[in-house]
């Protein structure tokens, strides 16, 4: 019944860790299996990181909560496109810069991106985003806060939730943390916990319950 069926076979490389790491692998076993596959690289810089905006609108978390997130993409590449790689920070604020330009000028109907839904209104997306740049050339604490939030948040997802008065604690155990917080704020771990905790509870992305802290729906 299948003898004259045709599969194809897809694979969307969207990150530099798929591309350097998962598609040799995957090269070898289709070579061993004998099975033809398709490629389909994303071109230009990694920005997966940027769609870690997503964890502050309602409904991500119920997403993503049955996958690791961490463990799935890795913690550099959930940062590529937020704040790594570091040294060239103003140079790549001024890529982006010129890249929003660009697009402004363009007669541009409709945006179909790598991460989401399509949409047009795209007049009115660049201008919120240049906005939005604006506030991470001004202010490169805003971008830390920024990173440190996203990333507090898929733990969270990871882990389902968080003894309130073990926050500290965890945090001062996981590197990225404490790296950040020496480089950007000098703060206890339970002043670092309060801000990150305090900015997520206004933002609507995390509540707390029974002694816990857990991601919102």
């Amino acid at each position: 019944m299948l003898e004259d069926t045709h599969i194809g076979l897809k694979v969307d490389v969207d990150t530099l860790r798929g591309t350097r790491e998962g598609v040799p692998r995957l090269t070898a076993l289709f070579k061993k299996l004998e099975v033809d596959a398709t490629f389909y690289f994303s071109v230009g810089p990694d920005h997966t990181g940027r769609a870690m905006r997503r964890v502050f609108r309602k409904g991500f978390a119920q997403k993503v909560a049955r996958t690791s997130v961490l463990k799935h993409y890795g913690l550099k590449t959930l940062l590529y496109g937020v704040l790594l790689p570091g040294p060239d920070r103003e140079q790549r604020l001024a890529a982006t810069r010129a890249t929003l330009e660009a697009i402004s000028r363009l007669d541009v109907h409709t945006v179909i991106p790598g991460h989401g839904a399509s949409f047009a209104g795209v007049a009115a997306a660049v201008e919120r985003s240049l906005r939005r740049l604006e506030g991470f050339e001004r202010d490169e604490l805003r971008m830390a806060r920024h990173v440190l939030k996203v990333m507090f948040v898929f733990s969270l997802l990871d882990r389902q939730r968080l003894p309130l008065g073990r926050i500290p604690e965890y945090l001062a155990t996981v590197p990225l943390y404490a790296d950040f917080n020496a480089r950007y704020f000098q703060l206890n771990d339970a002043a670092l916990a309060e801000l990150i905790v305090g900015e997520l509870e206004r933002a609507g992305a995390v509540k707390k319950s029974n002694g816990y802290l857990i991601a919102a729906s």
